[in-house]
């Protein structure tokens, strides 16, 4: 009988410590949910955030005039303070990652790197452009590629691809350590990416294959990482691949909540700079 009245008597007590908290986390989430928002209080990584597990991780912003959903995953991407967005879908055209010519798996100027950091930024809207911050971003070397090396570099970059590390796909000798795994991707969250039609279709990432010298890695239209030489010898033609482009913007960027873009439900918008 004692033992059974201690049993309660604990259970009652881990009841009143949850309970208390319970209280704390409400207090917390109605002071969150009720102050000016910034994009770091919606990243997917917040463990602190109370309005991500309410509201979401998604961010709109203006894409070739229209709104298009971003995902915000990382509150202190690389440890640089910055808040990392990833496109939640697919760009509507494949494209190439480089030419196939010796180093061609190389990321620094390939024509992936060239086309994300010119031509997609441009289709960005003015508000969004100005917001996004220059990255640090690890890559795999030169001397590395086909040669399976280890060894990388950093080159500022404020667009670019995911790394084979940062999607959490698992160490690999033939992948050097770019960046840090992502929460998102450690979780049960799929590497599967579709259009906005709803096509699951693979897509680049930025790691070279390095036990070659023209071949990357990539996420395979079924959700698994797997590999392709950018020459494809069944058409005599270089590889296409879709494109999920990511950026990072300053963690004081201010959000509000907007209504139009998704039918009965208000989402998240950068807050527009003359307010």
């Amino acid at each position: 009988m004692k033992k059974i009245k201690r049993l309660k008597a604990t259970i009652i007590n881990l009841l009143k410590v949850l309970g208390g908290l319970l209280v704390v986390w409400g207090i917390w989430g109605v002071i969150q949910l009720n102050k000016p928002l910034t994009i770091k209080d919606i990243a997917y990584d917040n463990l602190l955030s109370v309005v991500n597990k309410f509201e979401g991780y998604t961010v709109y912003l203006k894409e070739n005039g229209e709104y298009e959903p971003y995902l915000v995953l990382s509150k202190n991407y690389n440890g640089e303070g910055d808040v990392l967005l990833l496109r939640k879908y697919l760009l509507d055209e494949p494209r190439i990652y480089n030419t196939d010519e010796a180093y061609g798996a190389y990321y620094e100027n390939s024509k992936i790197d060239q086309y994300l950091n010119h031509r997609f930024l441009k289709t960005l809207g003015e508000n969004i452009q100005s917001k996004i911050v220059t990255s640090n971003l690890e890559i795999t070397a030169e001397s590395s590629v086909g040669s399976v090396g280890q060894e990388t570099i950093t080159i500022p970059r404020k667009a670019f691809l995911l790394s084979h590390t940062e999607m959490a796909a698992g160490k690999s000798r033939i992948a050097a350590k770019e960046g840090k795994r992502l929460l998102y991707f450690v979780g049960f969250h799929s590497y599967i990416a579709t259009t906005k039609a709803g096509e699951a279709e693979p897509y680049w990432l930025r790691t070279p294959y390095t036990e070659h010298d023209t071949t990357v890695w990539f996420i395979k239209r079924e959700g698994f990482t797997s590999y392709i030489p950018l020459g494809d010898m069944l058409t005599n033609d270089v590889a296409v691949m879709n494109v999920r482009p990511a950026f990072c913007v300053a963690k004081d960027t201010k959000l509000e909540r907007k209504e139009g873009i998704i039918k009965g439900k208000k989402v998240f918008v950068l807050q527009e700079t003359s307010k």
